[in-house]
């Protein structure tokens, strides 16, 4: 086991000492990591009625196992939610006839928060990222706009609000206030989807 085990365990320190860190770069090791705890785990299950150590320890194995089920259930919840600029585009197509004029600009949030070009599902409408556009650009080249709702309701996006309607809600993060009423960031992380109210 040792020998699987060590080899790992210096992979992810020597992968530390990058100032770039990703996930991606250690994921290799965790098939090892698995199986060493597999070995591990097997010889606590085999040893259990050896005696009253081995028994605590295989009591301990099976409420490792189950709280890293619900932790793998809660985590795998809230990853659902991280990214509200793609379910907000999803939204859009339901919403609209597939064969209305529909030229829809995405913020850079939404862009980096599910947004991508696999979900631009119909080729007769205009998906746009251009940044840095004013607001009257966006009134005037725009039918819809997928936005930050705290971009949106900023004071000195009052034109917006005077041009566009909200017509859907992607929450992101902050739909898990509805079971935990803390705020998880200070920032919103819901997208809004919102429409010209005269095209």
């Amino acid at each position: 086991m040792y020998k699987y085990f060590v080899p790992a365990l210096a992979f992810i320190f020597l992968y530390s000492g990058l100032p770039h860190k990703e996930l991606r770069f250690i994921i290799y090791t965790i098939p090892l990591l698995n199986y060493c705890l597999a070995a591990v785990f097997s010889t606590i299950w085999m040893r259990r009625h050896e005696n009253l150590k081995w028994k605590l320890g295989c009591y301990a194995m099976i409420l490792s196992l189950l709280t890293n089920f619900l932790l793998t259930c809660g985590l795998t919840y809230v990853s659902s939610h991280n990214y509200p600029g793609g379910d907000a585009l999803t939204q859009l197509h339901e919403i609209e006839d597939p064969s209305s004029l529909v030229k829809v600009h995405m913020d850079v949030t939404s862009c980096q928060t599910g947004v991508s070009r696999f979900l631009e599902a119909n080729p007769s409408w205009v998906y746009d990222k251009t940044e840095n556009l004013t607001n009257q650009e966006l009134i005037d080249e725009f039918t819809h706009l997928i936005i930050l709702k705290d971009d949106f309701n900023r004071p000195r996006n009052f034109l917006l609000r005077e041009s566009f309607k909200v017509i859907a809600e992607a929450r992101g993060i902050d739909a898990l206030k509805d079971i935990f009423p803390v705020r998880i960031s200070p920032t919103n992380s819901a997208i809004l989807v919102v429409k010209r109210k005269f095209i």
